[in-house]
């Protein structure tokens, strides 16, 4: 499998408790992890323990973030050049 390195190197999630719990994600491939990732956030979020925040510096011509994450993670969406 060709691996397309990102340039997104962590996630910073916060829990309810306001705590926020960073994932590093600079030594591994996104295309590796982004099945589990998203299995994580769908499920965090969905059971309301989990904060999702992403932000980007450009706009995402009108979607929301968590859509465009989504988007991107399958490989539907370019992350922005930084």
């Amino acid at each position: 499998m060709n691996v397309v390195p990102t340039k997104i190197a962590t996630i910073v999630v916060t829990w309810q408790s306001g705590s926020p719990a960073v994932l590093d994600l600079s030594y591994l491939d996104m295309n590796a992890i982004a099945s589990h990732l998203i299995d994580f956030l769908v499920r965090e979020v969905g059971k309301g323990r989990l904060d999702l925040n992403l932000t980007r510096s450009k706009p995402t011509s009108g979607i929301s973030p968590m859509r465009f994450f989504l988007d991107w993670a399958q490989g539907l969406a370019r992350p922005p050049d930084v």
